[in-house]
């Protein structure tokens, strides 16, 4: 089978289940789900010594960059919908760090957290949604390129006036002339086409 199945029962400790059984030490008990609200199962490969360690807020917070009050308004959001928990603390595993970082990476570049409701929720239906994730990765892509040639047409701008401020305070204000005469000479001696 190759693969090993463990339990987190309240307390937040793990015990490897095996083919329906949970073994505590010497004993094993029947794995019962039905009244048990606590109980977190997961999988493993059966070569991994232990199942994915889980970490506290702080410190899921520490290796993205977001705030505790952000990744709980991620959750609020429906973005982290899964996230465990034990004893009442939220719990986040290296899946849902790879969660946030890619909900970070499409809010940064502009998708609204609807889409990015949409897009996540697509996800667990797994070959069957792939060309609507491609459809929206495509339109992404798309919208950063033009986020792109918006932003080099900006840093264009104010590479000119970088010029345009020390060629002034070298040579004078007065003998500059004109903003167009200007942007001719910076063209001339940058080799830039500014569109401006």
């Amino acid at each position: 089978f190759g693969r090993l199945w463990w339990v987190s029962i309240g307390d937040g400790s793990r015990n490897l289940l095996r083919y329906g059984r949970i073994s505590f030490g010497e004993r094993e008990k029947a794995f019962d789900l039905e009244g048990t609200p606590s109980v977190i199962v997961g999988c493993m490969k059966a070569n991994q010594p232990h199942p994915p360690r889980l970490m506290p807020i702080a410190e899921a917070a520490a290796q993205t960059g977001y705030s505790a009050e952000a990744l709980r308004f991620y959750e609020r959001e429906g973005l982290l919908p899964n996230i465990r928990r034990e004893g009442g603390k939220r719990r986040y595993s290296p899946a849902d760090l790879r969660t946030l970082r890619l909900v970070g990476c499409l809010k940064k570049t502009g998708m609204p957290l609807r889409e990015i409701r949409r897009y996540l929720a697509l996800i667990p239906q797994g070959e069957r949604s792939l060309p609507q994730r491609l459809e929206m990765m495509r339109r992404q892509q798309e919208s950063v390129g033009k986020q792109l040639d918006e932003l080099q047409a900006f840093a264009e701008h104010i590479a000119f006036k970088v010029w345009l401020y020390e060629t002034a305070l070298k040579e004078g204000l007065n003998q500059m002339g004109d903003i167009d005469a200007c942007l001719e000479r910076y063209r001339r001696e940058t080799g830039h086409k500014a569109r401006f």
